[in-house]
């Protein structure tokens, strides 16, 4: 009969011993000291191996694959959307209603009021132009409007390019259109010229204001910062 190397327990005559190096086990202790040496972060040693683990050692040594658990420890860097509401919910309601409400006003005005065709020419060409340019930012405004309503998470920056993008487009094709009457010397008397001036300084106060309005709000408006978020 021979005692265990490990446990010390004695090998019954019906067991069949197994060497483990230059030790004499019995079969359990060898189970257990394969399946210590085959795990990487620990070294096997028989004084412990055949002992009751402790605390730490009761603590699976290896990593466990839990992607769930993975995702939850890292900081997440998809930007939460909050419901859009108050001012921010106005600005759409401005891009998706009121804009398109004024294009109408505008296009009714110098259109069906006052032919068009019966314009002099140069008139006629800068009122199409205006028309042509306040109507691709009218649908500009929309696409941004409602992809912020619905919840883009980079309505921000949607926001902030439509305003630079409108208040150059606008006040540029004002200034264009003012340089064009004034050039025309059919045109060229005091109170039409001052009512070109009058009418292109107009359109820039109003365009910058709503310009500045806007872009401030969007800058440091909590409830902007409070909808577009990164969590930590």
């Amino acid at each position: 009969m021979k005692e265990c190397d490990n446990c010390h327990r004695t090998i019954g005559d019906l067991e069949t011993p197994r060497a483990f190096g230059q030790y004499i086990v019995c079969a359990e202790c060898k189970a257990r000291l394969q399946f210590a040496s085959a795990t990487p972060t620990s070294t096997p040693n028989l004084a412990t191996v055949g002992a009751a683990p402790s605390v730490s050692e009761s603590i699976t040594p290896y990593p466990v694959s839990r992607p769930e658990l993975a995702s939850a420890s890292r900081p997440s860097t998809t930007k939460s959307i909050r419901q859009v509401s108050g001012w921010l919910r106005f600005f759409c309601w401005c891009l998706t209603i009121i804009s398109p409400a004024l294009w109408i006003i505008y296009i009714v005005e110098n259109f069906v009021v006052q032919p068009v065709h019966l314009l002099p020419s140069t008139v006629k060409t800068a009122v199409l132009l205006e028309a042509i340019v306040y109507t691709l930012i009218m649908g500009y405004g929309i696409k941004t409007g409602v992809s912020i309503w619905v919840g883009s998470p980079n309505g921000k920056k949607l926001a902030e390019r439509y305003l630079v993008i409108r208040v150059l487009a606008l006040c540029g094709v004002d200034v264009g259109a003012a340089v064009m009457l004034r050039s025309d010397p059919a045109l060229a008397t005091p109170a039409l010229l001052e009512a070109i001036d009058f009418g292109l300084w107009l359109v820039v106060v109003r365009e910058t204001i709503i310009f500045g309005v806007w872009f401030l709000y969007f800058q440091g408006s909590k409830r902007v910062r409070d909808t577009y978020v990164v969590p930590a």
